[in-house]
């Protein structure tokens, strides 16, 4: 029961984010909220000792897909620079795809940046490497 109670606690990012944007919260309110929310998190979660950077990684990258999507739906700045032209929607849609993609890694540079400040003793990352294995 106990490893349920962290997995679940996990995901409270992304349910704060979805439910500030059910109520239409203002990005500027939402954003360090939840950046906060996710440092707090990390630090204070068993499992993510010492691997701080990786789980700010894989908690940022489901937590602000749907910050992303509610800032490219209701600014119309960003729709304006997306839209170019209203008859082709597959590009309209593929472009927001990109610049979703976009905003998210660079939110997760600055997040991971911020988080190798805040942790600077961490595990090493083992990336197995095909060549010595065989």
């Amino acid at each position: 029961m106990q490893n349920n109670k962290w997995g679940l606690l996990t995901f409270l990012p992304l349910f704060v984010s979805m439910t500030a944007i059910h109520f239409r919260v203002r990005l500027l309110i939402l954003i360090p909220v939840t950046v906060a929310l996710i440092f707090l998190l990390v630090g204070i979660l068993p499992f993510a000792h010492r691997r701080e950077n990786l789980w700010l990684f894989l908690i940022c990258a489901v937590t602000f897909i749907p910050i992303n999507l509610f800032a490219l739906n209701v600014y119309t700045r960003w729709k304006e620079f997306l839209c170019v032209d209203a008859d082709i929607k597959i590009l309209s849609i593929a472009s927001t795809v990109e610049v979703l993609l976009i905003l998210t890694s660079v939110e997760e540079v600055i997040i991971g940046f911020l988080g190798r400040l805040i942790w600077r003793r961490q595990y090493k990352l083992r990336i197995p490497d095909s060549k010595k294995e065989e």
